[in-house]
Formats: structure tokens, sequence, C-alpha cells
């Protein structure tokens, strides 16, 4: 469960099915369903299906911002633990 401080993101599911976790809510989100999470929204992602695909937009495009709120891999409070990586596709 972590939030964005600075940045939009837009969720669109590509195949297959996810779970949208919000504070307060959950979505199931199917193939084709979008979401947009606004800044400071707390939220988590989980597949429900096997080969789930979705496309994760965000602007601006910068990982540091991100503020955990819990982490299963006990990460609350400690920084993005990688720089930004570009894919350039020939």
């Amino acid at each position: 469960m972590h939030c964005h401080a600075t940045k939009q993101t837009i969720i669109h599911i590509i195949s297959g099915s996810i779970v949208l976790k919000l504070l307060n809510n959950m979505k199931i989100m199917e193939a084709g369903d979008s979401f947009i999470l606004d800044k400071q929204v707390f939220h988590a992602m989980r597949a429900r299906s096997t080969g789930a695909v979705l496309l994760e937009i965000e602007s601006p495009s910068y990982k540091p911002d991100a503020i955990r709120f819990a982490d299963p891999k006990d990460r609350v409070d400690k920084p993005y633990e990688s720089k930004c990586k570009w894919v350039v596709w020939e």
C-alpha cells in the first residue's frame, strides 16, 4: 500500500483481472477497465488471474516520490530501491 506525493497514475487493464485496493475500498478491474489515481491516494494492486497484464502511466515519471503505508517486503519508511531505467526498443 503506497501513494505518490507528486504524480497521477492511470491504470489500464490489458488482459485478465486485478484487485485495486484503496485505503477504504477495493475495486475489481477487468480487461478494458481504466482507473485514474490522483496524487496522494494510497493504493495497492494484485492479480486475480494468471497472466494479468496492465499498463501503468505515471505523470510525472518520478519513482522516488513513493510513500509506503504498508509493505510485505518491509520497505515502509525506506527510500525507493532502484533508479529509474529507460528501455529503448530498436
